[in-house]
């Protein structure tokens, strides 16, 4: 099984909020619906995340140096490039409290999952060599606007009505 958190379940920091017991279940929840929509998207096998998607989770508090984008709720990092023995390993990099404050707004299971769809349909991209990892400019704008309508696409047969205005914030409509 890989690993779900830089550091396993345990792993906590100053500002490190969703590694909290209190939200481990809706970040768990959450992973699983992300994975499970990305992967029907793509067709992708469950154990595909292990032995060609890799990734970790990580919390900005772990990464102070780390530069986001204004608005930003993650970002992918690529850990490791990768070779003909084993591919890359990227890390998803979450800014809780910029997440928990609009899941308080609209709901943290939707925002959570709609973050984590994103940063996979990042994932999946970049690994499958569909788009280079380091885009610039208009490429870089072109592919986010991309992703946000892949990840809406992927997740919204997944999650309730309800969590639609969670959908549409994070998409942009």
């Amino acid at each position: 099984m890989r690993p779900r958190t830089e550091g396993g379940p345990e792993m906590t920091r100053d500002g490190d909020k969703l590694h909290d017991p209190r939200y481990l279940g809706i970040l768990d929840e959450a992973l699983e619906l992300a994975e499970r929509a990305v992967a029907r998207y793509y067709a992708i096998s469950p154990r595909e995340w292990s032995t060609r998607f890799r990734y970790a989770l990580g919390s900005s508090a772990g990464h102070p140096e780390l530069p986001f984008h204004p608005g930003a709720l993650a970002q992918i990092v690529l850990v490791e490039r990768g070779d003909r023995s084993h591919p890359p390993l990227y890390r998803i990099v979450l800014r809780d409290d910029e997440i928990l404050a609009l899941g308080e707004e609209l709901g943290l299971l939707p925002v959570l999952a709609g973050t984590l769809a994103h940063e996979l349909v990042h994932l999946v991209r970049f690994a499958s060599q569909r788009v280079p990892f380091d885009l610039e400019g208009d490429e870089m704008l072109e592919e986010e606007r991309r992703v946000r309508e892949i990840s809406r696409a992927a997740l919204a047969p997944l999650l309730p009505p309800e969590a639609r205005p969670a959908l549409d914030r994070l998409s942009g409509r």
